[in-house]
């Protein structure tokens, strides 16, 4: 007899979203714009000071928190 186990290891976004809770999921949202701002700002400096590696940088995480964020409204919606 065999047995197969999968183990998988859920990000902390995924367990907010699966524990459906409303009010953690809108606070996430709240904090993850902030940060949004913040990487924005970021970005536009750095390619301001021609530091294209921490421009690049920034811009991955504007876009890594746009995706969360529409992840998380989506999560609200339903």
């Amino acid at each position: 007899m065999e047995a197969t186990i999968r183990l998988t290891k859920r990000t902390a976004l995924e367990e907010v979203i699966r524990n459906n809770d409303k009010q953690a999921i809108a606070s996430l949202i709240s904090r993850k714009e902030q940060a949004l701002k913040e990487a924005t700002s970021n970005a536009a400096f750095y390619a301001s000071i021609n530091n294209d590696e921490m421009a690049d940088n920034e811009t991955a995480r504007k876009e890594r928190l746009t995706k969360d964020i529409n992840k998380l409204k989506q999560a609200l919606k339903n």
